[in-house]
């Protein structure tokens, strides 16, 4: 039975799997089975949900914006009586569900209690489903608590919940074929002799401020720096019934704590290729320690020289998001059972990241657009406590953005090898055609796809005749079979569109200039005049539409800056000075 002071501590730490809040009392007295149901279906799912510890529907607590709950407690005479609840959820069920109501004070006045529903574990019971359809649930569905919300579960997770079943008793509650396996979520488990003081001060100070960045605009860092530790480490799933996690402990952990995790290995090795032996281990908290490793390769500016000129375009080899992104995707998705080391391995062109294990969720070609959202983690705990703390993107969002630098610092699009029991990802911090940077400097709108297949043919390996016969008709390629390159006549005009680009200050000036004179000399100008005034003297590198669209950029600027008004409409503008 809660006390009042746990329900607080409940309330600080807000919803999870195994806590939902409720303001007001359920619609049950004389109500409808539409009505009803939604008490039945969220005890089912508490249930089914099998959570180690016990879980609470609190009735007569409020969530809050910052997600925490507030106490405002339900009336005396709204409680519905702990008999009644048993005999109506324990009538439809396939199972006896464990389960005590009780009432404590909330302290509230004229809204004296608070009702709480606590739902015992019952992992080796589960599933619990109904035998006849009632309201809005369906015969034999099994709900479950996903997050905070409620849903259905697929027939492979209903399998999963037998296969726990089983293992937990002697004798199984569902016979399963012997080929079905289920893998547990290996950072969800508690170190049992692992304490407080195992974690680093530094990694939990730059947690909190990890929390603040990943859940930006809806609490602040003095509310979070005000929290007990034990209150923030339940709110990113580090801890469970305030016991440290193997997740905690990898982020988190003190580098001598690793021991704890034994046999496992929870370890990142940089080391150089270029053949000076040169290496350093890395241990937790990986937290602080991705960030040394970044700081560890070497990075300085690319100069991209493009043909017949003097001025070049310099990138830097590598951006903090392109390495760190992969590298916590690596920690994310590690199979630790493997009891293996993360290797990132320096070379002069690129950096190669590998973690043990497959790929988990798809192909990495499926998330390089973000649309598609990653719908399972092999380490679920430490992925989302990873995106609390504002390491990776939960919402699938990482690859998108790992390949779109790339694109925009025009540089090869990384390699990704998936083969085996092995995932590795090079990032490449080096042009490898000269070609095909000038290209991406010439269309910086181009597409992902065109740029994905281009680089292909940069590395010389094979496309999609659809993508060859695409690629042709822009004239971004030439030659045929083995002999296909990107085009020289690109490369020509990536030349001059590269030289526009380092001019472009200078010609945006020397545009504006001219605007403002004939305005000067003729009082007025209609967009026709303008053009004809521009058009001849802008830069060769920009096609026909891209210098009405510049037009029409310097005059919107000389608009804003003051300097030009238009006094005629906007179909028919007529530019005067000010």
């Amino acid at each position: 039975m809660l006390t009042r002071n746990e329900i607080e501590m409940l309330c600080v730490r807000g919803e999870s799997v195994n806590v939902d809040f409720k303001r007001e009392q359920y619609k049950f007295y004389d109500a409808p089975p539409h009505d009803k149901s939604e008490l039945l279906k969220d005890i089912i799912s508490m249930a089914n949900s099998g959570h180690a510890g016990p879980s609470y529907i609190l009735i007569g607590v409020s969530e809050q914006p910052d997600k925490s709950g507030k106490i405002v407690g339900i009336c005396q005479g709204d409680v519905i009586d702990d008999a009644v609840i048993h005999q109506f959820v324990n009538k439809k069920t396939n199972r006896v569900v464990p389960f005590a109501s009780y009432v404590v004070a909330s302290g509230v006045e004229d809204r004296d209690v608070i009702q709480i529903i606590e739902i015992s574990p019952c992992a080796i019971q589960r599933p619990f489903y109904l035998l006849k359809p009632f309201g809005k649930m369906s015969e034999n569905a099994v709900y479950y608590r996903d997050g905070t919300s409620t849903a259905v579960a697929s027939p492979e997770q209903v399998k999963a919940m037998g296969e726990d079943a089983a293992l937990k008793k002697a004798k199984p509650v569902v016979e399963l074929p012997e080929d079905v396996r289920i893998e547990r979520d290996w950072s969800a488990v508690v170190v049992e002799n692992a304490e407080y003081s195992d974690l680093d001060d530094a990694a939990v100070a730059q947690a909190r401020k990890g929390f603040v960045e990943a859940h930006m605009g809806r609490i602040t860092l003095d509310e979070v720096e005000r929290w007990p530790l034990e209150v923030f480490l339940g709110k990113v799933k580090l801890a469970v019934d305030g016991k440290l996690t193997r997740a905690a402990l990898v982020l988190l952990g003190k580098s001598e704590a690793s021991v704890k995790l034994s046999p496992y290995v929870v370890r990142i090795t940089w080391n150089l290729a270029d053949g000076n032996s040169a290496y350093e281990h890395f241990g937790p908290p990986f937290l602080l320690n991705t960030s040394e490793i970044y700081r560890k390769i070497r990075n300085f500016q690319i100069k991209i020289l493009p043909k017949n000129s003097l001025l070049p375009i310099s990138v830097p080899k590598y951006v903090e998001k392109v390495i760190l992104e992969p590298l916590h995707n690596c920690i994310a998705h590690q199979d630790y059972s493997k009891q293996e080391r993360i290797l990132v391995t320096e070379s002069v062109d690129s950096v190669l990241m590998e973690n043990a294990g497959t790929f988990y969720d798809g192909m990495p070609t499926d998330y390089i657009d973000g649309v598609k959202r990653p719908r399972r983690y092999r380490n679920r705990l430490l992925a989302e406590a990873m995106a609390d703390l504002h390491m990776i993107d939960a919402m699938g969002y990482g690859i998108h953005d790992v390949y779109q630098s790339q694109k925009s610092r025009y540089l090869p699009m990384p390699d990704y090898d998936i083969g085996g029991d092995h995932v590795s990802v090079r990032v490449y911090g080096n042009i490898v055609d000269e070609a095909y940077s000038r290209l991406l400097i010439a269309h910086a709108d181009m597409s992902m796809a065109d740029v994905i297949n281009l680089d292909r043919v940069q590395k010389h390996l094979p496309i999609s005749s659809e993508a060859s016969t695409h690629l042709r008709k822009l004239h971004y390629i030439e030659g045929r079979g083995k002999q296909v390159r990107i085009s020289s006549y690109i490369a020509e005009l990536t030349d001059k569109r590269a030289e526009y680009i380092q001019m472009r200050a200078t010609d945006d000036v020397h545009l504006k200039g001219m605007i403002v004179e004939y305005l000067k000399r003729y009082h007025f100008a209609t967009r026709e005049d303008i053009n004809k005034l521009l058009f001849q003297k802008m830069h060769e590198a920009l096609n026909e539409k891209e210098r009405l669209n510049k037009i029409g950029n310097l005059l919107s600027s000389l608009r804003v800056s003051g300097e030009i008004v238009n006094r005629g409409t906007r179909s028919r503008p007529r530019w005067e000075l000010v």
